[in-house]
């Protein structure tokens, strides 16, 4: 006996957009990546402090100060022996600070790249240098001392002791300059006073320290130290919260510039959005290598991560100064004229309904006047239908054989080529090379011959040219004309990766010649 039939209810999904959130939507607007290679891992990623926020990076043993409007390389600094750590800006962007392996402090000219003054630090490798003041630097180092010196005359100011390890972080508060902040791999947070030359607080991370960031008030200190990151209270002088949504050790910390949002970054290749009223996450964006260093724009415009693998991602937006034009320009579409756009937003309405199902949808276009600059498609008189080529109705009818028989005909490169992607794009190219005799795959041979080490072709030809090998290996001998042509196209092969090999020794000698020129 059947059982009896029921009613199948229909399932109707969320609407994608009502699942997006206002603070989704505004990361989501950075989705214009750039990614550039670096020689090594990326040790130090900071911003200038004035407009137009350009950023230093600091890899192997140089500094490459970014242009913010084009993305590309504007100075490089590579006056250091060694890898170079912690470059920073000074508050008028003129002058830079840095140190390295090789345990200098080398203070640089933004503009001229020149060195002003290069000062025997801590002992060590130097992995912090920040301004104090004008004519004051902070350095730290891996002999675990913190040191301040004067530009002026190159002494030595004050030295803090207190911390045991290795010192991999510190900072300068805002609110007053002689306070100081470090982090060392002892687990200690230390607040450092620069007119008595003590140590006011310590806490305990519980784990090598390896970034901080301190409030502008001064108030708050926020750790990072294996995959943990701590909020400190100074006023109380004791633990505000505990963050613990990375599976690695957190590397880095940063904080926009209205301080709303507080950025970690891990080596489980995740950096995390928080939000500073109740520290929870936000937004979540995923990399694909460990990252090692991370800043976010004070302009809110670009998001600059380094990772382990040498490679730099720039995720930027675009701005405009211009608030009003801005919004006019977003709210133009299809649906509406900037007129009526200009006119909508000055009355404060809310833009028109992007339903497909709506009057504005399905009427778009209607009333549209034609301009010069619009492209004109050519209409047959004849009111026909489209005449195909015969290579055109073979492949409509699925005689993939045939079809390039036909097409080879024609000795156009551009037809060919376009004609081998349409068969790439459907799998059908192992169906029209396959099965072929001597004589009808010497045309396919002939034209891989002349054309596969074209850069127009290239790309779409040696997919080609793997499939013939793969084919018409087992029968390479048998016919003299194809052996000459296989050899042919292995010789232009050849030539080609030595071509190439060639121009990587010239860029590399080209690329030290730069550098020393620098």
């Amino acid at each position: 006996m059947e059982s009896p039939g029921h009613l199948l209810h229909k399932k109707y999904a969320h609407s994608k957009a009502a699942l997006i959130t206002p603070e989704q939507r505004y990361w989501k607007q950075f989705r214009f990546p750039v990614l550039v290679r670096q020689y090594a891992p990326v040790t130090s990623i900071t911003f200038s402090p004035t407009s137009p926020y350009d950023y230093a990076v600091s890899s192997s043993t140089r500094v490459q100060i970014f242009d913010s409007r084009t993305n590309e390389v504007r100075r490089t600094v590579s006056r250091f022996r060694d890898v170079v750590y912690g470059a920073s800006f000074r508050h008028d962007a003129k002058l830079m600070v840095a140190g390295g392996e090789e345990g200098l402090i080398r203070v640089c000219d933004v503009n001229s790249r020149q060195v002003l003054r290069s000062l025997h630090g801590n002992g060590g490798p130097i992995h912090v240098t920040k301004f104090v003041r004008d004519s004051m630097v902070m350095s730290c180092g891996d002999d675990a001392s913190v040191r301040l010196w004067d530009l002026s005359t190159g002494d030595e100011l004050e030295s803090f002791s207190g911390h045991t390890d290795r010192v991999r972080t510190g900072a300068v508060f805002e609110s007053s300059k002689d306070t100081l902040a470090t982090g060392s791999y002892d687990h200690s947070v230390k607040i450092w006073d620069v007119r008595s030359g003590s140590c006011s607080l310590s806490f305990d991370h519980g784990a090598p320290v390896e970034d901080l960031v301190v409030f502008p008030g001064g108030s708050i200190v926020v750790s990072a130290g294996g995959p943990v990151v701590k909020v400190w209270d100074l006023l109380r002088g004791e633990l505000l919260e505990t963050l613990e949504n990375h599976q690695k050790t957190v590397t880095c910390l940063s904080l926009d510039a209205s301080r709303s949002r507080l950025f970690t970054a891990s080596l489980d290749r995740h950096v995390k959005v928080y939000s500073t009223d109740n520290y929870d996450v936000t937004h979540t964006m995923k990399y694909p290598s460990p990252i090692l260093a991370f800043a976010f724009s004070p302009g809110k415009s670009h998001i600059v991560c380094g990772m382990a693998d040498g490679m730099l991602s720039i995720r930027y937006r675009a701005v405009d100064a211009n608030k009003n034009s801005s919004e006019v320009t977003e709210a133009v579409s299809i649906f509406e004229s900037p007129a009526e756009a200009t006119a909508r937003i000055n009355k404060g309405a809310p833009p028109p309904s992007t339903s497909v199902h709506s009057w504005k949808y399905l009427n778009r276009g209607r009333d549209a006047t034609p301009v010069a600059s619009d492209h004109t498609v050519a209409v047959t008189q004849s009111g026909g239908k489209p005449r195909f080529s015969r290579s055109e109705r073979l492949m409509n009818k699925f005689q993939y054989k045939q079809a390039l028989d036909a097409v080879l005909i024609t000795n156009d490169p551009n037809t060919i080529t376009s004609f081998f992607e349409e068969l790439v794009a459907r799998d059908a190219l192992s169906l029209a090379l396959s099965g072929r005799t001597s004589k009808t795959v010497l045309p396919v041979l002939t034209f891989l011959d002349r054309y596969l080490v074209s850069q127009a072709f290239v790309k779409v030809l040696l997919v080609v040219a793997n499939a013939v090998i793969d084919i018409y290996a087992p029968v390479v001998g048998l016919s003299i004309d194809v052996d000459k042509l296989i050899r042919s196209l292995s010789r232009k092969v050849s030539e080609e990766v030595s071509i190439h090999k060639d121009l990587q020794g010239t860029l590399g000698a080209l690329e030290a010649l730069l550098a020393l020129g620098t």
